[in-house]
């Protein structure tokens, strides 16, 4: 007879594992850099699918260049199971590096 599941396995929690970090493949949140002169960067991960949702966060690399790092960055393309793209919404490189945080949001269960 199978054993019942414990609660943090059930549906009552959603969100990832915080007491492990995964290098494999797997993870679930980083920092990326939008580097000077690249107008989109390719992030890694096999947990992302189609359906995804994300937390991101951009930060002006450079405080010379003022508040507005030119829109803000958005998720440009997803290749579910193998990778995302992170893009400026202009489509188009600046001359300054953009820091972004992100996180993938668990949208359901497995």
């Amino acid at each position: 007879m199978a054993s019942p599941r414990r609660v943090e396995e059930g549906m009552l929690r959603q969100g990832p594992d915080f007491n492990r970090i995964y290098t494999d493949g797997r993870a679930f949140c980083g920092r990326t850099t939008l580097g000077s002169g690249s107008a989109s960067v390719t992030v890694s991960t096999g947990v992302i699918n189609s359906n995804s949702m994300f937390r991101l966060a951009s930060i002006v690399g450079s405080t010379a260049l003022g508040a507005n790092s030119g829109g803000g960055v958005v998720v440009n393309s997803i290749v579910s199971g193998v990778s995302f793209a992170l893009a400026r919404p202009t489509g188009t490189a600046v001359a300054w590096s953009d820091i972004v945080s992100w996180e993938i949001v668990r949208t359901g269960m497995k």
